[in-house]
């Protein structure tokens, strides 16, 4: 299903260039919230 060859995530990809493609809510709620506080930090 998320082959980068020929699954799912290759035909998002396709026509969306710069999705990220993340295996599961967890890891894309940690990616989210790490972003998220790395811009608070920055523009403190």
């Amino acid at each position: 299903m998320s082959g980068h060859n020929a699954g799912a995530q290759a035909k998002i990809k396709e026509r969306y260039p710069f999705a990220h493609y993340v295996h599961c809510y967890a890891h894309q709620l940690n990616l989210i919230m790490s972003q998220d506080f790395l811009i608070i930090l920055l523009n403190a």
